[in-house]
């Protein structure tokens, strides 16, 4: 029904979760996480990925990225900020 974990370490080759997720993420595999984070990937997905059929998927909404990004035109320096009182 699901990959193993060994099967997992061998797909993503990381044990830790995280660093799995980020490699699923970065090859656009679909899974889902568990409560603790843990990701699944469906055995019927993972043979029709590794055979060719299923195809990359890409992620669906808004790219935020971009956004963690200090823009120094957007925040003024101390010095620009005394000018203006």
């Amino acid at each position: 029904m699901f990959l193993t974990p060994v099967e997992l370490i061998a797909l993503t080759g990381y044990k830790r979760a995280h660093l799995q997720v980020r490699e699923l993420e970065r090859r656009g595999w679909v899974f889902e996480r568990t409560v603790c984070g843990l990701p699944v990937v469906s055995k019927a997905y993972a043979e029709a990925r590794l055979a060719g059929v299923a195809t990359p998927t890409r992620r669906i909404g808004p790219r935020l990225d971009h956004l963690n990004r200090v823009d120094a035109r957007i925040w003024p320096s101390a010095t620009e900020r005394e000018a203006v009182r």
